[in-house]
């Protein structure tokens, strides 16, 4: 395969190109020499099997680390996901810890606002409290309007049966109920006898 002087004529006769490193350039030389053995500057088919052979294996070497980067580029990304999913999470409990804390002083301010406003509720004196639900269906006149009356009652007719008619000092009279009493036939003194 190949010897000192088919080498020398190759080299003679093929040029580096501009630009290429000369070194390189030789072991391609050396190469395409050792695969032209009859030195006919043609590459025959027993020489082709061993390149491509050689080909075929490099090949396979080069999917085996494109495999091997890409797993390793992958479980990169999964690392940085995971991480960037932790940061995530970090912050979303934070915010979530925050909105809670911030719900409960909400509702804090709010019993104490609910609490004050039955206190005044409470100490409000029977006839502020008759002016009050007066002045919401009479307005400036002093009759009620049934408009007005049928608005604010139309969704309370279930709180109608709730309605204490027995306050004393109310304008309102209660309901005349009806009463019957019967005596029961044991009530009667039994005659005891002898």
């Amino acid at each position: 395969m190949g010897g000192g002087i088919s080498s020398c004529r190759v080299q003679s006769e093929i040029k580096c190109p501009k630009g290429y490193d000369r070194e390189n350039f030789q072991k391609i030389l050396s190469l395409y020499d050792k695969l032209d053995g009859d030195g006919n500057m043609v590459i025959g088919q027993d020489e082709l099997y061993v390149l491509a052979f050689h080909h075929i294996k490099n090949q396979k070497e080069l999917i085996l680390r494109e495999q091997k980067r890409s797993c390793v580029d992958l479980e990169a990304n999964i690392l940085m996901y995971k991480l960037k999913c932790e940061n995530e999470k970090k912050a979303l409990e934070q915010k979530y810890a925050e909105n809670i804390k911030e719900c409960k002083k909400k509702m804090a301010e709010e019993i104490v606002e609910y609490e004050e406003r039955q206190i005044k509720i409470d100490l409000l004196t029977k006839e502020q409290k008759y002016a009050i639900f007066k002045d919401k269906f009479s307005g400036s006149t002093k009759n009620i309007n049934f408009a007005a009356f049928f608005e604010y009652m139309r969704d309370k007719t279930d709180d109608i049966e709730n309605i204490n008619w027995n306050t004393k000092g109310c304008h309102l009279t209660p309901p005349k109920v009806v009463s019957v009493t019967i005596n029961s036939p044991n009530s009667r003194p039994r005659i005891l006898s002898p």
